[in-house]
């Protein structure tokens, strides 16, 4: 199953590249000075290097027979470079595109601007896993306080 996962996300990543290439080819010349694209872009290429590091780690974990390949290291990197790389090519292609409509909440004007939503950006997928890596390490303590037997007080 974790073999499986890691070669999706490498063809998914390396077919988001391609079609990011494409609608990078239709929008205006002068997005292409946006710094957003060229981040979407690395983190797209960390996911794919995370994710052919993880089906290493994989065939490795495979065949010693120890180890947790679905928690590797590299497959948390991989998976959250490809939510941020996509997400970050999300905000360029919205605050690049074609309607001109720049007054909109959604379309900060300046490239200070379009910092700033990205950094708020990145702040809530932080929040998400600070969360996400809280409400598992509470499950754990209530499975093990659930799986003590008992104690006899006298």
């Amino acid at each position: 199953m974790a073999a499986e996962s890691a070669k999706a996300l490498v063809i998914v990543g390396s077919g988001l590249l391609v079609g990011m290439a494409a609608v990078v080819g239709v929008m205006p010349r002068t997005s292409l000075s946006s710094p957003l694209l060229y981040v979407a872009y690395a983190f797209i290429f960390i996911s794919i290097f995370s994710g052919i590091v993880w089906i290493y780690d994989i065939a490795r974990a495979t065949t010693s027979s120890t180890g947790n390949a679905l928690r590797s290291p590299p497959a948390l990197i991989a998976v959250c470079a490809f939510i941020i790389g996509l997400g970050t090519f999300s905000l360029y292609v919205l605050w690049n595109n074609a309607s001109g409509n720049s007054h909109d909440l959604l379309s900060p004007d300046t490239t200070r601007q379009q910092v700033h939503w990205l950094l708020g950006f990145f702040a809530l997928i932080v929040i998400g896993v600070f969360v996400g890596l809280f409400l598992r390490w509470r499950d754990k303590q209530r499975q093990s306080k659930e799986a003590e037997p008992p104690s006899r007080s006298a």
